[in-house]
């Protein structure tokens, strides 16, 4: 069974772009799942304000709609707004769908040497509480020593 497809011309190169449908379909779902995490805090017009404001393109309400309706054909959300939409939503999840797989495998080894250095530093601190602990007792036992010496 073949894949349904949806085929675009690129605005800036002339060419056209073949795209699986699903995929289309799934970043636009990625987009409604960010839209709605966020609207406790932002509802879409906040998030429409706020994308303006950080990008100075005439952004509406019902294009964001649009771009986070998966059954919807036709327009699509610019990569160009990623970053932005990203920043606003304080959702990470479209940027993270269009980073190439060894790119994520790179960012996944980057996150755990950045919590690995965390955690060894919590490590440190608290093996130095327990160093400084000890040479305290033995402070303490050498004088005690000293003392029944005496």
């Amino acid at each position: 069974m073949d894949n349904p497809t949806t085929t675009k011309c690129d605005s800036e190169t002339g060419a056209n772009i073949t795209q699986p449908a699903s995929a289309e379909r799934h970043f636009r779902e990625l987009v409604a799942k960010s839209l709605n995490q966020c609207r406790r805090v932002k509802d879409r017009h906040r998030v429409t304000s706020e994308l303006n404001t950080l990008t100075n393109l005439g952004i509406t309400k019902r294009m964001l709609d649009d771009w986070a309706s998966p059954g919807k054909k036709g327009l699509r959300f610019p990569a160009s707004l990623v970053k932005a939409f990203c920043q606003v939503t304080g959702d990470d999840t479209l940027a993270l769908a269009v980073i190439p797989e060894p790119l994520k495998d790179q960012l996944a080894v980057g996150k755990w040497a950045v919590e690995s250095r965390w955690i060894l530093d919590k490590i440190s601190v608290e093996i130095g509480k327990h160093v400084r602990q000890d040479l305290r007792k033995n402070r303490t036992l050498k004088r005690a020593v000293r003392r029944n010496h005496q």
